[in-house]
């Protein structure tokens, strides 16, 4: 860049004081600053900061200057800030964001102008300040918006930009507490609206037994599924995480919160939801009569995607899913689940009696576990009562049923759990 100052005539003082500057920065820069004691290192470091706010006030004054001397037009510039890009090689967007925050420190933010040239504040404080007073409503009365900018100025002495930026959000709240009720009230509104009209969800399959898929739903909905979520998984946080039975590896937690994920659906109420096809919110599997007796071979469901028998045998001790099972000949033997599911004071009976998981050693709660058939599963003929249910978590409900793995029942009541070998 080249000043744009002569030798000829009276020269302005600023440009004096740019000169001036290159040439005691051409003295002091040979200097080795290691030398400095440690508290000179602090004092220095505490007055650059201050004067590098006051240099940029300097600049965003000049720069509102030369914004409305329209300086680009000469070399056809389609804006100041794409001259400035240019002949500073600064990024486009930097550049049009500098010259914005000068216009607004020229005609409306004398306040926040005067701050940053004192050196009470940097130059990002100071896009804050007036990203802030911008956001405000436009028809707030002149003397709240003066309030505003003054809170502001204040604040920026003591605080980060980022601490600031939180200051900023709420900064109706501040002066006009009753304005920014009334305000906040139509604005959520507008926002929740928005939200939930922009919500989306996609799944596909993987055809490996797998689904992806990618949502979009409002805060309010991610905050109540993570709470979910994680109240299923609490206990692995507290405790060190059980193993997958077929990895053999410990979960990461985005393993985990995929994991509860998959819990907090199968226990979904399936009721409520309307209809579809005629039937509720519903899973239907259709297994033959000899897969739900040895626990070989699939379950189809009606999307034509399979699951392995023992996750049927497991996913019908709870609600949420109908088993249809099939003779030799496709015909239905059994088409129901009521006489296979626990009824709400058999589920009481059983927190009372087992107070949470009955697998040895765990201690997770009632509210995370599900009734599990034990003497004789419903696939044999057993039948649903209290005295043949006992409540496990998901994890060792799924080890139940798991091939890999059998249990025994300890004098306790408890079970025990060996890998097959």
């Amino acid at each position: 860049m080249t000043s744009s100052g002569t030798d000829e005539g009276p020269r302005h003082p600023i440009v004096g004081f740019t000169r001036a500057l290159a040439a005691a920065l051409d003295r002091v820069l040979v200097h080795e600053p290691a030398f400095l004691s440690r508290q000179d290192k602090k004092a220095v470091l505490l007055q650059l900061a201050r004067q590098r706010a006051r240099l940029d006030a300097l600049e965003l004054s000049v720069l509102a200057a030369a914004d409305r001397d329209d300086v680009g037009s000469e070399t056809g510039a389609t804006s100041t800030g794409a001259w400035v890009s240019h002949v500073t090689l600064t990024d486009r967007a930097e550049a049009a964001a500098k010259v914005r925050l000068a216009r607004a420190l020229d005609q409306h933010r004398a306040a926040t102008r005067d701050g940053l040239a004192a050196g009470d504040y940097s130059m990002a404080h100071a896009a804050v300040i007036s990203r802030a007073i911008a956001d405000l409503p436009g028809d707030l009365d002149a003397h709240l918006v003066a309030q505003a900018e003054k809170t502001m100025v204040e604040e920026a002495a003591r605080l980060t930009p980022k601490q600031l930026r939180i200051i900023g959000r709420h900064l109706l709240e501040v002066i006009a507490p009753d304005v920014a009720e009334a305000k906040d009230k139509d604005r959520l509104d507008r926002a929740d609206a928005a939200a939930f009209a922009r919500a989306r969800l996609t799944l596909r399959s993987n055809a490996d037994g797998t689904t992806r898929g990618w949502f979009r739903v409002p805060d309010l909905h991610a905050a109540i599924l993570k709470g979910a979520i994680e109240a299923v998984i609490a206990p692995r946080k507290a405790d060190k995480p059980e193993p997958d039975p077929v990895t053999g590896r410990k979960p990461d937690h985005a393993t985990s919160m995929g994991q509860g994920f998959c819990e907090v659906l199968e226990h979904l109420q399936v009721g409520g939801y309307g209809d579809h096809g005629g039937l509720a919110a519903t899973l239907i599997l259709t297994l033959s009569h000899e897969a739900l007796k040895t626990g070989l071979g699939g379950a189809t469901m009606v999307d034509g995607n399979s699951i392995s028998a023992g996750e049927a045998r497991r996913l019908a001790c709870g609600a949420g899913i109908i088993p249809a099972v099939l003779g030799g000949t496709s015909a239905v033997l059994d088409l129901g689940r009521e006489q296979r599911l626990f009824n709400r004071a058999q589920r009481m009976a059983m927190v009372l009696r087992d107070k949470g998981c009955r697998a040895e050693s765990c201690d997770r709660p009632a509210s995370w576990t599900e009734a599990h058939h034990l003497t004789k599963p419903w696939s044999e003929g057993g039948r649903t009562n209290l005295a043949d249910g006992i409540l496990l978590c998901g994890h060792h409900h799924r080890l139940a049923h798991h091939p890999d793995y059998h249990h025994e029942r300890l004098p306790n009541g408890d079970l025990r759990y060996h890998r097959r070998t």
